[in-house]
């Protein structure tokens, strides 16, 4: 059985800051994944998948709830429980569309006591093994109104797991909250589209070791709009005057990658027949390619752009050696033949002692809606490659011209450089050259063993089991992640930008403008001295994001539904650590300046009526004896502010 999640995400453990409010969920089971589907069910929830152990969870966040039934005078969190022998394969000749299910007119009222949204509904698919990385298409917010997008993303989830049979596997379930009157049985009764479907589009077999990443695209196999000359506008894969013939044929491209004997790449292509989108087992071919890689994988992920825009169908691969290669899985003659497009290397290890060795590369992403790659340093350095020169007034002149560069050839040159703002500047910095004087004074150590005597058989030498001493956390354990997404649906090269680094999270509003700002202001200084690399001012650390000390496994942005870009200072985020997935929502506006500093000769910002609200509350669970950690961190960040509530 799959763990229960019904109650566990009832009462989050949650804490106001000056920027955001946190909440975070504590999981029974270990989280090793999560996403965010592009697309919100009609009753406006949020769609949140993650991976654990025992297969996958979906949790709708906000929106209206399901209407109660009669006899009931509240809707209970909708809850299910799907295992892999209950999969079913629907036949379309008998299938009748079900109701379409009824919310509620209008959204629960925001609790004082808990000022977030609520997850209104929870759903357990329990797979064959634990789910190491889950993958959703690139999709519009509303799939419906695009003729560029199958008909099989129009209200279901449709999601790409990675398991731990080595297999991969296509899960497809409603957009919306089933009711649990509504729940099919597993035998005897008749199956809806309501139903949950598993399709193994890779085989167990066919890789080496378990597949530790996966990613999920699509394409139209037989339209010449892939491959027009005006592709790279990002407006063309969104324009309503592209209309697919209804004859398309639509395959679906998802990649995974495992590391087992050698690193492997596993494209598989799930391929409809004409006119049709669905995974009745008559409708629908598999193929598998294998690819053999140079060394091993880390990360693979599909360009954002959509089809019909050319760049859709690239792939982005990350190896241990510090490589991130360009992949591409479709060409002009329709060849299935997945070929390499180029490479790029992260930078060499300055004062490294090891020649050739480069600085440990932690993750890689699409920037500018597919345009450009942002890399992440093990030294706390992040630069992005502008390859396609889409950045604002380029100055690398060494820049890749992306599908037409040489396969196999590399570059390190970055087009713009920077540093994040860490707790100690000389920390990383430094790390290369305690490590080699702590190498040189263990060399110098004696090695002669204490002799086997009565008297001296306790005695240990001490050098033989005292590691390296120090406080400096090596560049080679600390981990990082990044996440990029467009600010409105309108403007895609205008991206929030979220990096993880170890258990620091810092920030990037809005990153083609700090772009654009950075090459103004460095355009004097590059003209004089030749360099082709800017240098952007140091990040700075969001301290009201935490994992409460346990490791980052995934990040990510909540979707915009937004035409025009967010006023506020970052976007709301999903972090998933071992054992909780943590929300941050940021506020909308910045405080002002004087209710920062609160100087002797200003008034102290007075509590609004929601914080009493909360106050209150705190305080009688004090005088009860029940007030809880997030009471006691409210109370105290109260009275360091001035504020005279709880008095």
């Amino acid at each position: 059985m799959a763990p229960s999640t019904s109650h566990r995400f009832d009462h989050p453990r949650w804490s106001r800051h000056d920027d955001a409010i946190r909440s975070s969920y504590d999981l029974p089971h270990r989280v090793y994944c999560a996403q965010l589907y592009p697309v919100r069910a009609s009753n406006g929830s949020h769609i949140i998948v993650y991976g654990h152990d025992a297969g996958l969870t979906l949790l709708w966040r906000g929106g209206r709830r399901l209407r109660a039934h009669k006899n009931n005078q509240r809707q209970p969190r909708v809850t299910h429980q799907t295992r892999s022998t209950d999969v079913i394969t629907i036949d379309s000749d008998e299938d009748t569309a079900p109701a379409k299910q009824a919310f509620e007119e209008e959204e629960d009222e925001q609790d004082p006591a808990q000022p977030f949204e609520s997850i209104i509904a929870t759903h357990d698919i329990e797979l064959k093994g634990a789910v190491y990385d889950v993958a959703v298409p690139p999709l519009p917010a509303e799939p419906a109104q695009h003729s560029t997008v199958p008909d099989l993303f129009n209200d279901q989830i449709v999601i790409a797991a990675a398991c731990s049979d080595n297999g991969v596997d296509l899960v497809v379930l409603p957009l919306d909250p089933s009711s649990p009157h509504r729940k099919t049985k597993a035998h005897g009764r008749k199956k809806h589209h309501n139903d949950v479907q598993r399709v193994e589009v890779t085989a167990a077999d066919v890789h080496d070791g378990v597949p530790r990443g996966v990613a999920f695209s699509y394409t139209n196999v037989n339209s010449s709009a892939t491959y027009d000359a005006s592709d790279e506008d990002t407006k063309m894969q969104d324009a309503n005057a592209q209309h697919e013939p209804s004859n398309a044929v639509w395959q679906l491209l998802i990649a995974s990658h495992s590391c087992g004997a050698f690193g492997l790449l596993v494209v598989s292509r799930l391929q409809f027949a004409a006119g049709q989108d669905d995974l009745s087992a008559s409708n629908w071919s598999c193929s598998t390619e294998v690819v053999k890689l140079q060394a091993k994988p880390v990360r693979v992920s599909f360009n954002p752009g959509r089809y019909p825009a050319r760049r859709h169908s690239r792939l982005l691969l990350t190896d241990d050696s510090g490589a991130v290669r360009l992949f591409e899985t479709t060409s002009r003659d329709r060849d299935a033949e997945t070929r390499l497009l180029t490479t790029f290397f992260a930078p060499y290890a300055p004062n490294s002692g090891v020649i050739g060795s480069r600085v440990k590369l932690l993750d890689a992403s699409w920037a500018l809606y597919g345009k450009c790659i942002m890399i992440l340093l093990g030294d706390g350095r992040w630069g992005i490659w502008d390859y396609t020169g889409a950045g604002p007034q380029v100055t690398n002149r060494n820049a890749a011209s992306g599908p037409r560069a040489v396969p196999g050839t590399g570059s390190t040159q970055l087009t713009i450089e920077g540093k994040l703002a860490l707790a100690s500047d000389n920390e990383i910095d430094s790390f290369a050259m305690e490590s080699r004087s702590l190498r040189k004074a263990s060399a110098s150590r004696t090695t002669t063993l204490a002799p086997m005597t009565p008297k001296t058989r306790k005695t240990r030498q001490e050098s033989l089991f005292a590691g390296q001493s120090g406080g400096l956390k090596s560049m080679h354990t600390v981990t990082g992640k990044i996440s990029l997404s467009p600010l409105s649906n309108n403007d895609m090269l205008e991206e929030s930008v979220i990096i993880s680094y170890g258990q620091d999270f810092f920030t990037i509003p809005r990153l083609f403008t700090s772009w654009k700002r950075t090459q103004d202001g460095a355009k004097a200084n590059a003209a004089a001295s030749g360099q082709a690399t800017l240098r952007a001012t140091p990040l700075q650390r969001v301290d009201s994001l935490s994992t409460l000390g346990e490791m980052v496994t995934s990040i990510a942005q909540f979707p915009s539904d937004s035409q025009a870009p967010s006023q506020s200072l970052a976007r709301n985020v999903l972090v998933s650590a071992e054992r909780r997935l943590v929300i941050w929502c940021p506020f909308k506006q910045q405080p002002k300046p004087s209710e920062q500093l609160g100087n002797l000769f200003t008034r102290p910002p007075q509590p609004s009526e929601q914080d009493l609200a909360i106050q209150r509350s705190d305080r009688d669970q004090l005088h009860r004896g029940n007030l809880s950690l997030a009471g006691v961190d409210r109370m105290l960040a109260s009275m360091g502010s001035g504020q005279a509530a709880y008095t």
